[in-house]
């Protein structure tokens, strides 16, 4: 009888007690596993890249001028970024341009400004990009010439015409316009919306220089009216050479001079090599 009452007394705090224990076990349990998620997010937060961008210190409405006031850095995940920000690099650009008019929302304050923000300027003609005097000029041309589809818009190049085995230079520091159908302008846009690779991307040298080519058969440059047609005789003969120069390289030569020509007797057969002289004699 006094054992029953006292098994009795004694259940209820055992009872108790495995309950608190149970609650106990859930409680650190559920402790240990915030702290466990708390200490990923801050890995990862440590090891995101983050890349410095151009922002404003105020909202940006449409119509609205960007003066340089309004412009600081700021440095974001690059992983939420979108592709045309624009990088402190380029920061001087903005400075008077005018936010888009059919702009919906405002920029807001500490947002990246994006290429895509800006109003696009009136579009030019290609006859406008012409300086008094110039016309523009296209002309085929192969892989070796144009550097494997390296050559750019805005490059200068020095033409020569190819003359008994020699070359004479007959134009000097010609502004390429256009490669196939990408003018300069494009190419510049091209350039601005292109995200930049930053150091912790692994890419190669063959990667870069494929992302920065495209593929084009003609190039366009800009000569003079009274050159035209000169050039257009060579160019159809295939007598003339584009040769890519540095824009201020002063270095100028007004001939190349080719292989030597060499007279080959040959008995009994008359061949015809190009740049050789042969004749038959018995």
């Amino acid at each position: 009888m006094i054992k029953g009452k006292l098994l009795k007394g004694l259940l209820l705090p055992f009872l108790i007690g495995v309950i608190c224990s149970v609650v106990s076990a859930v409680l650190l349990y559920r402790y240990v596993q915030e702290v466990k998620e708390s200490q990923q997010l801050t890995h990862v937060e440590s090891t995101a890249v983050r890349v410095p961008v151009v922002v404003s210190t105020l909202p940006l409405n449409a119509g609205m001028r960007i003066d340089s006031e309004y412009l600081r850095v700021r440095e974001l995940d690059e992983v939420s970024l979108p592709s045309d920000v624009i990088h402190p690099t380029d920061a001087e650009l903005l400075i008077g341009e005018i936010v888009r008019a059919d702009l919906q929302t405002p920029i807001a304050a500490g947002k990246p400004i994006q290429w895509l923000h800006l109003q696009a300027d009136a579009k030019l003609g290609f006859a406008d990009t012409l300086t008094q005097g110039m016309v523009p000029f296209s002309m085929s041309i192969t892989s070796l010439q144009q550097h494997a589809g390296l050559l750019q818009p805005g490059d200068v190049l020095d033409l020569y015409a190819g003359i008994h085995g020699n070359a004479n230079l007959i134009l000097e520091r010609v502004e390429v316009l256009a490669t196939g159908n990408v003018t300069k302008a494009e190419f510049q846009l091209q350039n601005r919306s292109q995200k930049p690779v930053q150091p912790s991307q692994q890419t190669s040298v063959a990667e870069r220089n494929r992302a920065r080519k495209h593929d084009y058969q003609q190039i366009t440059l800009a000569v003079p009216l009274d050159k035209y047609f000169m050039l257009r005789q060579l160019a159809d003969s295939q007598g003339l050479w584009p040769i890519l120069r540095k824009a201020n390289d002063s270095s100028r030569l007004s001939k190349l001079k080719g292989a030597a020509e060499v007279e080959i007797i040959i008995p009994g057969q008359f061949t015809t090599l190009q740049g050789l002289r042969s004749r038959e004699f018995q």
